[in-house]
């Protein structure tokens, strides 16, 4: 309990409580409210402050003043205070306001939980992607990801930071007879949450805890590589039969119809990718402005979103794809667009309607008996890119393989090293010549 006295200066320089180890209260009995306390220092010595007490809904309360004489605070300035707190204390009190001289309790707010609906909108709104490849991921989170079911309850509606390895796991487990879209999910969902730690969606008590990526603990499928390229006789009967139908198909625009127009183009595009493997994502955007017709060749523009190159790319074409792109030129309409939209001649055609030549091409190679492997599953547009890289060492064609790395336009050389294919009359070949050098360095010594 506090003593009840009469301040002094003396008692404010040199009291000393009775017990050491205990602090020592002071109330002045003419000052209201002004009160001293001491207590001991820990590096000794004593500790003598100026205290505030009052009464606040029926209950005592002390404010801190400040140390006697540090800076200045004497026991008329200390008395001048608590009268200016005292007033303070009593407007708010007929204003029925809250304690003045008592700093608010501030509630920490709890941390926005993000959703893995929320982390997908805001994902395919902030990645630097191209509009494909955002259709593509927008098309895995609507299809596979957020209305998936744990227990009941979609993951759309969990919270980031509660998505387990074990929960993909499942996932992964419903996506069986669909493994190579579920390794897309997979490494879609390794982006998103590799994000959402960058962008401060996962609250900090769960990194405190340990969290990690759920996607590191889940084991995608195995993926075979795509080792299909067409032979020479495959690529002559390929040729054979879309001449038969371009020539088919352009006597049918003779008469006006519109739809063999459209099926024309493509049927000549597919024919550039035959003889170019150029990418159908390059041909469907191709502009009549970006053809170079001295030179043979095309200034594709970078697309924007493009991560692969810094910079645009060289379409090459020889002789006779120069010529396809005279018959595409007078097939044009006035397009701008080196193959435009049906319906609308002001936007190029999309990947489609290759995918639908290439079908109808199938079709027809399905009545000669030498295209036979043109039926199989693993027939494809993209097989065309991998008969072109493993040409280069052809003993007709002879390209070296920098010129073919930049001709398929692959940024890195590794990429269109996997696309080759070891020959065993090659290698053995070579194997031939180098023996043939060691062996005449050893003549010569």
């Amino acid at each position: 309990m506090a003593t009840i006295l009469k301040l002094t200066k003396r008692h404010c320089l040199e009291w000393r409580p009775d017990q050491p180890e205990k602090d020592s209260w002071l109330r002045d009995q003419t000052r209201r409210g002004l009160c001293l306390r001491v207590r001991p220092r820990r590096g000794g010595g004593w500790l003598r402050e100026f205290w505030l007490y009052y009464r606040w809904d029926g209950r005592p309360r002390y404010c801190l003043i400040g140390e006697v004489g540090h800076p200045a605070w004497t026991l008329e300035q200390a008395d001048e205070e608590v009268r200016a707190l005292r007033r303070r204390i009593r407007k708010a009190q007929l204003r029925q306001q809250l304690d003045p001289l008592r700093a608010p309790i501030e509630i920490p707010e709890p941390e926005p939980v993000t959703t893995l609906r929320a982390l997908a909108e805001e994902y395919q709104k902030l990645t630097t992607k191209s509009d494909k490849v955002k259709r593509e991921d927008e098309g895995r989170w609507r299809n596979h990801v957020l209305p998936f079911k744990v227990g009941g309850r979609p993951l759309a509606k969990r919270a980031v930071h509660t998505i387990t390895a074990r929960d993909l796991w499942d996932l992964r487990s419903a996506m069986d007879n669909k493994r190579i879209a579920f390794n897309r999910v997979l490494r879609m969902l390794s982006n998103a949450f590799n994000m959402a730690r960058t962008w401060d969606r996962i609250p900090v008590e769960a990194i405190r805890d340990g969290w990690e990526n759920p996607t590191s603990g889940v084991d995608p499928y195995p993926e075979k590589t795509r080792e299909r390229t067409y032979k020479p006789p495959e690529i002559s009967g390929l040729l054979r039969t879309l001449s038969e139908m371009i020539e088919g198909s352009v006597g049918e625009v003779g008469r006006g119809r519109k739809l063999a127009l459209m099926r024309s183009r493509s049927l000549l595009g597919l024919r550039l990718m035959v003889r170019t493997g150029h990418r159908p994502g390059e041909l469907h955007r191709l502009e009549w402005s970006m053809v170079h017709w001295d030179g043979g060749f095309a200034d594709l523009k970078r697309q924007k979103g493009d991560r692969k190159r810094v910079r645009g790319r060289l379409l090459a074409f020889g002789q006779r794809s120069m010529a396809d792109l005279r018959t595409l030129e007078s097939l044009s309409a006035g397009s701008a667009f080196v193959f435009p939209s049906r319906h609308d001649p002001e936007k190029h055609l999309g990947e489609t309607g290759f995918r639908k030549a290439w079908d109808a091409l199938k079709s027809a190679a399905a009545r000669h008996s030498e295209l036979p492997s043109l039926l199989e599953t693993t027939a494809d547009v993209y097989a065309l890119r991998h008969t072109v890289v493993n040409s280069h060492s052809h003993p007709d064609v002879r390209v070296d393989f920098a010129d073919m790395v930049d001709f398929v336009g692959h940024s890195k050389g590794g990429t269109t090293h996997r696309y080759r294919h070891s020959n065993a009359r090659r290698l053995v070949s070579v194997a031939q010549r180098v023996e043939d050098y060691f062996e005449e360095l050893s003549r010569v010594s």
